[in-house]
């Protein structure tokens, strides 16, 4: 006020009557409008008080639009392809209805959510810019491994150029180009062809992108140019003002900054500062400070030599920064790669870190404080979050390969991979924990050697128990076992084998209550040699797990654990468990077919146990004796060739009871396949299920008398398998008495196992038990065996011609699935291999395609595709559909072949009926409307079709009613097409059905614009809506059901015309879909009705 009144346009405003906190705080809006407060007003009110005028503005009419000029795309298409793709942008603005018109709108926006990066420039960015200029915006980037100065940020160019000096710079050549064949034009209008493309990383701070250069043979000042598509995916703001270009990182803006108010320490402590300080100060990697905006302590460590580590606290500062993914080395390859070699040499770089220099920018959020003063660093230093990964970027494009320091933890020499003695040492000498941190340690200790310790999970599962939350700290029994049994398995040679390149390798695995553990090895001079130990501890979910599941569970963690080795080498898995089998059954889903896929795609083969032939591995083996549970999984599942069945003896048994009598009958085969049979005939009265248990005895009776020890008893009785095995209860007396009588038995044997098989596998048996009970006992007879070479009659005999199919693409599959053998060929065999985890071999060696969502689908041979079409498209159910629907209706019935789509559009386009009798289509392709119906069968179309030929019934005339939005058809045949027939089907076919429509559109037909009819609709409330005679497509959707009615009547009759009527019902079961290609309009059957 002080500084405007004595102005000349300043007048003091007369006294103001009533309230005066109800007055108009804004008495000096005049004066504003007026612009006499211009430097008073700040600019977003200046630009309000002025927002008026410009609206007044803008609301004259414009006198021309001048359209963009399209420019060439650099995407390597021609001109002929980009045309095609601006008229399929304009086809896709008029679909989502998107105005060329419409405009943002200019209102600025406030709502910026709290963790976007606001990019502004302010005078602060021209403190080192000279003022006024012209300058371009020219920047340094490092491009591929090379850091490229004078790149020029052309935000008028659409593609990144690169000129000859960086193309040869970077030690490219013209083999390194990729073709291009779109011309790029200039300013004036003049063109060049470009040398080529190519794609290289542009680094820009700690984002990098993948870029696309096209190269140009044109002298320039200039080394590249990155143009809009590089800016705009970095989300950059280039001011050529400021000279600065600006882009959000991962850096959190609302991270405040942290100063750690200063610690205490200790005398020695602050001498050992002040020492590194000085050091670092005579290295110049520090500099002082003053007025920090970040600020940290400094760590005082002693080392295991008794001298003093000075680190910095970055905890706050690590919290703000991004992590950088870059990989770093693996100490496991970096092992396995020294191992084999005669030496090994290291570089060891000193104060590596500090070789890098820190963006001048950054240096002040390094700042710590010291006894001395305030210090920050110019290199960078230990402790920063991504101070590793940014070494070893440096490190490894270098010709030079290696990694900061020695191989921790590991001695590596002509023997093999073995532990660092001073670790086990430290463990020996490692008294028992008595908090949880010290259990902490521990078991830290363990997991740096978990490689060389067998079954590791399981050693230390006491440990693990108490460093669960909400558990006190109880040192008991298991946990003085557990930790003597470490010492005393690390006390031991612990030795690990490398494999050589391309070695095949061997996987034990076992299963105990709470973990699951994997040994790899590979056979050294027929020794087995341990290369890896691997142990997971099971969640609480994981161990209810079935058995099985378990095995299953310890491979797939093998699998993730060692992938190097899964990919490298050739993996056998050793195991007496069925779990190739368990990944290919059809009735597994869920992880079971995830993990089956995997392994599958790794290449795992399956052996049997054989015996084992090194002392590590037989105690591995030996340490997981089976559960009962294991027990019960191997008793179900034996196998036939694994070393476990030699010795078996195989047992089937079967019962029969009928009017003429009981039997049983029993075939034994011994280890050396000999076959024995019995046949026993019983004289008393029994049921089915007794019978079968009089088999069983009789068959365990017959194995001892043969001194058989080891039994596996096949019977086809669900009922009886499962009482033996315990699944069932024998609540019946005699079924009891029986059951106790099998128990009693079973104890003469070593090892029993009951199995229930189909009856197809009983044959045997089952026909020894029916000849028993038809004939008596006493009845001897001996059956001679004879061969009739040829037959009795003269007559030439009638042959049958046997169809054979030849070899097609589900042979590999077959044998795959089956045998586990692969094509010799190497790139066939990685496709089945990858692939075969999508299919299923049945019993019958039938092949199945797995589904997702579906049922299985089986895979047809391609010799009898044709007749599956044929049945599908022009049999007893068949419609004569388009190709693809003819596909969607075999994938529905549940076939799968290759290609089946292109198949099923060839044999239409071969169906002689399709090609003579369906509807041309002469209009062009015409746009997608929306649909006009507000709800399902709210509006009904509706027209006559005929007269048609004579049927039954003197019946010529067909009514069809099509729903607009579910496109459902009704349809009925008439022999008059009168005003009440039309009102008959309105009630009989719509309104009974689906309710009273609400609108109902026909022709101009007497049957529907008679007086009864629209009166009959009017007092329903039901809308007539009448088509144009000139225009029949208003109606359309009537129409098309009526062509389509028609094409399939005459597609199914042929000459036949007066069977329509019989012949309707079958047209009316069409596919859910009758498309035809591109965007004319086609039918929608829902399952229509007569």
């Amino acid at each position: 006020m002080g500084d405007i009144k004595n102005e000349p346009f300043f007048m003091w405003p007369a006294p103001l009557g009533g309230d005066p906190t109800r007055r108009d705080p804004n008495k000096y809006y005049d004066l504003a409008k007026a612009g006499h407060l211009r430097r008073y007003i700040s600019d977003g009110q200046r630009q309000h008080y002025h927002e008026g005028p410009t609206i007044v503005h803008n609301t004259k009419p414009a006198a021309r639009v001048i359209e963009t000029i399209h420019t060439s795309r650099s995407n390597g298409h021609s001109y002929d392809r980009l045309k095609s793709d601006l008229k399929k942008a304009q086809h896709l603005r008029e679909v989502f209805q998107v105005h060329e018109g419409s405009v943002m709108s200019k209102k600025p926006r406030m709502d910026y959510p709290e963790n976007e990066q606001q990019i502004f420039f302010s005078d602060e960015d021209l403190r080192d810019v000279q003022t006024p200029h012209d300058d371009p915006l020219v920047i340094k980037l490092r491009i591929g491994d090379s850091d490229v100065k004078r790149v020029l940020i052309g935000q008028g160019s659409c593609s990144e150029i690169m000129y000859p000096d960086l193309f040869h710079g970077l030690g490219l050549k013209q083999p390194d180009l990729q073709p291009y064949d779109a011309p790029l034009f200039g300013f004036s209008g003049e063109s060049i062809r470009p040398m080529g493309r190519i794609t290289l990383n542009v680094h820009t701070g700690p984002i990098s992108l993948e870029t696309e250069f096209v190269v140009i043979d044109v002298p320039s000042p200039y080394t590249a140019i990155m143009g809009r598509r590089w800016l705009h995916r970095l989300k950059a703001v280039p001011s050529s003002f400021h000279q600065k270009l600006r882009f959000p990182t991962d850096f959190d803006p609302h991270s405040k900054p942290v100063q750690q108010k200063a610690r205490r320490s200790a005398p020695v402590h602050a001498e050992a500062v002040q020492k590194e300080v000085e050091k670092l100060l005579q290295a110049g990697a520090i500099r002082e400070i003053q007025y920090p905006t970040w600020l940290s302590n400094t760590v005082v460590v002693k080392k295991k030599n008794g001298k003093w580590r000075v680190c910095v606290d970055f905890t706050n500062l690590n919290q703000a920064c991004p992590k950088d993914p870059f990989l770093l080395p693996k100490i496991d390859q970096l092992v396995d790669a020294t191992a084999g070699h005669d030496r090994m040499s290291f570089l060891d770089a000193f104060q590596g870190y500090h070789q890098i220099a820190l963006s001048a920018e950054d240096r002040e959020k390094t700042a710590f404080i010291t006894p001395l003063g305030i210090y920050c660093y110019k290199v960078m230093p230990f402790g920063l979050k991504n101070a590793g990964a940014t070494y070893q970027r440096m490190v490894v494009p270098k010709p030079l390969k290696g990694f900061d320091g020695d191989i921790p933890g590991f001695m590596v020499s002509h023997r093999g991979i073995e532990v660092n003695p001073d670790q086990i040492k430290v463990i020996q000498e490692l008294k028992a924990p008595r908090t949880h941190k010290e259990v902490q340690r521990l078991t830290g200790m363990t997991a740096a050697l978990s490689r060389f310790i067998s079954r590791s999970a399981d050693r230390c599962q006491p440990f693990f128990q108490l460093l669960k939350k909400s558990t006190t700290f109880k040192w008991d029994d298991k946990c003085v076992s557990a930790f003597e049994d470490l010492k005393r398995y690390l006390s031991s040679s612990l030795l690990l084998s490398n494999p050589t390149p391309g070695e095949p390798l061997f996987l034990y695995l076992a299963v105990s209550d709470r973990a699951v553990s994997a040994v790899l090895i590979r056979i050294k001079d027929t020794v087995q040699c341990p290369v890896y130990y691997a142990s997971k501890t099971m969640t609480e979910a994981e161990t209810r797990y079935p058995p099985l599941e378990k095995v299953g569970l310890a491979l797939i963690t093998a699998a993730d654990k060692l992938p190097q080795y899964f990919q490298a080498h050739t993996v056998y898995l050793v195991t007496q468990y069925p779990v190739q089998a368990m990944f290919n059954k059809a009735d597994f889903t869920g992880r079971i077919w995830k993990w089956g896929a995997k392994i599958s795609a790794l290449g795992v083969k399956y052996l049997p146990r054989t015996a084992i032939k090194g002392q590590v591995l037989a105690d591995f083996v030996a340490e997981f004796a089976p559960t009962s549970e294991q027990n019960n999984l191997g008793e179900s599942t034996p196998r036939e060739d694994s070393p476990e069945h030699t010795g078996w003896w195989k047992v089937y048994v079967d019962g029969a009871s009928n009017a003429k009598g009981s039997g049983t009958g029993v075939v034994i085969i011994t280890p050396d396949e000999t076959m024995i049979e019995q046949s026993i005939r019983l004289d008393f009265k029994t049921s089915n299920n007794e019978a079968e248990y009089e088999a069983v005895l009789a068959g365990l009776k017959s194995a001892k008398t043969l001194e058989a020890r080891r039994l596996i008893v096949y019977c086809d009785s669900l009922l009886v398998a499962s009482q033996i095995n315990g699944e069932y209860m024998a609540r019946d007396e005699r079924m009891s008495a029986y059951l106790l009588k099998v128990q009693t038995a079973m104890t003469d044997f070593e090892t029993v196992r009951v199995e229930q098989i189909g009856r197809n596998l009983n044959n045997h048996a089952d026909a020894l038990a029916k000849l028993a009970s038809v004939l008596s006992a006493d009845f001897k007879r001996f059956i001679p065996i004879e061969t009739l070479t040829t037959p009795n009659i003269d007559q030439p005999a009638n042959y049958i011609n046997t169809i054979t199919v030849g070899p097609c693409w589900m042979d590999p599959y077959v044998t795959y699935l089956k045998e586990g053998v692969l094509p010799e060929q190497k790139k066939e065999a990685e496709i089945i291999r990858r692939k075969a985890a999508r299919f299923w071999l049945s019993k019958d060696l039938k092949l199945y395609r797995r589904s997702f969502s579906g049922p299985y689908l089986l895979c047809v041979h391609p010799d009898i595709i044709e007749d599956l079409l044929y049945e599908i498209h022009e049999g007893i159910c068949g419609s004569h559909t388009g190709g693809r629907s003819l596909a969607h209706r075999a994938l529905t019935q549940g076939y799968w072949w290759p290609y089946m789509q292109k198949d099923a559009v060839d044999y239409v386009r071969k169906c002689d009926k399709c090609q003579r009798f369906s509807h041309s289509v002469h209009q062009p392709a015409g746009e997608l409307q929306p649909l006009v119906s507000p709800w399902p069968f709210a509006q009904w179309g509706m027209d006559l079709v005929g007269p048609l030929p004579k049927a039954t019934g003197n019946r010529r005339w067909l009514i069809v009613a099509t729903d607009y939005f579910t496109k459902w058809v009704e349809a009925e045949p008439l022999a008059n097409i009168r005003d009440r027939d039309s009102i008959k089907f309105v009630w009989k076919n719509i309104i009974t059905r689906f309710g009273i429509p609400k609108t109902i559109i026909s022709d101009n037909g007497t049957q529907f614009t008679s007086k009864p009819f629209t009166k009959y609709c009017s007092e329903l409330g039901i809308k007539n809506v009448y088509s144009s005679p000139a225009y029949p497509q208003s109606n359309g959707q009537a129409e098309a059901s009526n062509k389509t009615v028609l094409d399939g009547i005459k597609k199914r009759l042929e000459d036949a015309k007066g069977r329509w009527v019989e012949e309707l019902p079958n047209k009316s079961d069409c596919p859910p879909s009758e498309r035809r290609n591109g965007n004319r309009q086609g039918t929608i059957w829902l399952n229509p009705r007569l």
